[in-house]
């Protein structure tokens, strides 16, 4: 499968998204990838969300988000594709399994 550049989807996506998906301030976002670490991400609607810095990386005491907080962030949008992400993710391994437990309900619980 082809997938876009980054900055290509961060033009498509980021006119939609002016604010922090996790805290909600606007300003110097960045495009924060799901799954996938350097050199191995996929650009895709589904894989992505808009962070502030701090958000993205953690900032002094505060950690980064984690795979299961941007898991529930996506679902809160109304953005959640599991299949995209299991399809995408089975190209790595053991994420369709942790999808098919529940993976986004336990996040969810975890933010309450």
């Amino acid at each position: 499968m082809t997938y876009p550049t980054a900055a290509a989807l961060r033009a498509a996506y980021a006119p939609d998204h002016p604010t922090c998906a996790a805290c909600g301030v606007g300003g110097r976002l960045q495009l924060a990838h799901i799954q996938g670490g350097h050199g191995f991400r996929k650009h895709v609607t589904a894989n992505v969300l808009m962070l502030c810095m701090d958000c993205h990386h953690g900032h002094g005491s505060i950690p980064a988000l984690s795979k299961a907080t941007c898991v529930a962030l996506k679902d809160i949008l109304g953005e959640l594709d599991v299949a995209a992400l299991a399809a995408i993710r089975c190209e790595e391994g053991w994420w369709l399994d942790k999808l098919a437990k529940g993976y986004a309900e336990l996040a969810k619980e975890a933010m309450r």
